[in-house]
């Protein structure tokens, strides 16, 4: 079992680029994700998402791609002629208009940024092989974050079932003691109205038969105990089973509450209680 939340990375190199793919999931009833890529870069978006399926199946997942490129270590390039005539029409105006011109270099670095327009990042084969090398590896890292955050799940729901089995198994034997139960309160009731007691009146065993037949829970601790067993199972699956077990617990407690609209012993409405939490 895996849990919905993780995080992963992985890297690749092509020739002067550095490739930096970074996957983060998290909890989502369907599968969505959203991809972020250089612009020259999106006709690629639909390839990771075809890689990114093959391993997730439900959540909200964000990939986000980040290109490097080393062939310009400086890191600053620039068109000089370009930017000294820049400058000098600025000069001529403010002369013009009578404004001081003392350029900063905040100047200078504003209308370098308009200078250098970004670099177009060529997609080749070549690099594509080097994306989905990234891609997998940041899987290979988010699904192992996800298998470990997944076993502490599995091990608190496990824990939480065994207590749930133990409250049913609780519950089913102490509701063998409703009917009779009944049956005394009934005839305790009957005494304190004064009224005479016949164990063999038609009244008296119609009334507890009724009872008997309203408070009779066999068909809810039998669903119970199936769905605590299903639910047992799919902790020792590797599939996806997120919707199953959305699904059990719905029909737990739906069972839960007919049991506790049946009941008439505290000790069980104690537990049905108990049970939910």
């Amino acid at each position: 079992m895996k849990s919905m939340t993780g995080y992963g990375s992985g890297s690749a190199s092509h020739d002067n680029l550095e490739i930096l793919v970074e996957i983060t999931s998290v909890n989502r009833r369907n599968f969505e994700i959203n991809v972020s890529l250089p612009r020259d870069w999106l006709s690629i978006e639909n390839l990771i998402i075809d890689i990114i399926r093959s391993n997730i199946a439900r959540g909200k997942v964000n990939v986000y791609l980040k290109v490097t490129d080393f062939s310009n270590p400086s890191g600053l390039s620039f068109d000089e002629p370009s930017l000294s005539a820049i400058l000098n029409k600025l000069r001529h105006y403010c002369e013009q208009n009578n404004i001081p011109f003392q350029p900063s270099p905040g100047l200078i670095f504003d209308i370098l940024k308009n200078l250098n327009k970004p670099n177009q990042l060529e997609l080749k084969d070549s690099i594509e092989s080097a994306i989905q090398k990234a891609t997998h590896l940041a899987l290979m890292h988010i699904n192992s974050m996800r298998i470990t955050e997944g076993k502490a799940l599995c091990e608190d729901i496990h824990n939480r079932l065994t207590i749930l089995s133990t409250n049913v198994q609780f519950i089913s034997e102490k509701s063998t003691h409703s009917v009779p139960h009944y049956r005394q309160l009934l005839f305790q009731r009957l005494e304190q109205a004064g009224l005479s007691i016949d164990l063999n009146d038609e009244r008296v065993l119609k009334e507890i038969a009724l009872f008997a037949d309203k408070c009779d829970i066999s068909e809810e601790l039998t669903r119970l105990n199936s769905h605590i067993n299903q639910f047992f199972n799919d902790l020792k699956s590797h599939d996806s089973v997120g919707r199953k077990m959305d699904f059990l617990c719905q029909e737990i407690n739906r069972e839960l509450n007919t049991i506790g609209s049946k009941t008439n012993l505290i000790e069980v409405s104690h537990k049905i209680i108990e049970s939910k939490k």
